[in-house]
C-alpha cells in the first residue's frame, strides 16, 4: 500500500523511535491509502515486536493515478525509462482485472469510466504499473548485498489472483 519513500518512516516505527499516529502521518496514510489504519496495525505490531523490516513496494500514488486517467503514453520517455517493463499486452492479466471489476458483461462494473475500451485500458495500465513496481521492489531487496534472502510480500487478492500481477 505505500511505496518505497516510505521506508524511512516504517524503519523508524519498527525501531521503536515513532508511535502509530506518527507513521500515520509521516507517510500520509490516509491520503495514500485510504483503509483504516487499525487494520493494518496488528502486522505492524508484529513487524516492531520482532524487529522485522517492513518496506514500500507499491508505486508512488500520484504516478498509479496519471496513468489511470490517462493512460502509460502521458508518462514522459524519461520518467518511463525510469520505470521497469511493464508488460501491458498479457490477455490473461487484462481478462482476470477486468472480471474483478465486474466487467465479465458489458455495462456492469463498479469502476467509473472503466468500460471495456480506453477507461480499461488505463486502469489496467495503473494496475499493471503497481504489479510491475511491486515485483521489481521485491527484486531489489532480494538482490541486495547483504539484503534477505526472503521477504513476506502483503499484496491485496487484486495483485496475486491466478497467478497474475506481482507473482505473474
Amino acid at each position: 500500500m505505500l511505496d518505497p519513500s516510505a521506508d524511512a518512516a516504517l524503519a523508524d516505527y519498527v525501531a521503536g523511535r515513532m508511535d502509530d499516529h506518527g507513521l500515520a502521518r509521516a507517510v500520509q496514510w490516509y491520503d495514500t491509502w485510504g483503509f483504516p489504519y487499525r487494520l493494518y496495525r496488528p502486522v505492524l505490531e508484529v513487524a516492531r515486536a520482532h524487529r522485522i523490516p517492513v518496506h514500500g513496494l507499491n508505486a508512488p500514488l500520484a504516478l498509479v493515478r496519471r496513468v489511470g486517467r490517462q493512460g502509460m503514453d502521458a508518462l514522459p520517455p524519461t520518467e518511463r525509462a525510469a520505470l521497469p517493463p511493464i508488460a501491458l499486452d498479457v490477455p490473461r492479466h487484462r481478462t482476470v482485472f477486468a472480471a474483478m471489476l465486474g466487467l465479465g458483461l458489458p455495462g456492469q462494473g463498479h469502476h467509473a469510466g472503466a468500460g471495456h475500451g480506453a477507461g480499461l485500458t488505463r486502469l489496467h495500465a495503473a494496475q499493471s504499473l503497481r504489479d510491475e513496481v511491486m515485483a521489481h521492489v521485491v527484486r531489489q531487496h532480494l538482490a541486495r548485498p547483504g539484503g534477505p534472502r526472503q521477504l513476506v510480500v502483503l499484496a491485496g487478492n487484486g495483485h496475486v489472483v491466478f497467478g497474475e500481477g506481482v507473482n505473474g
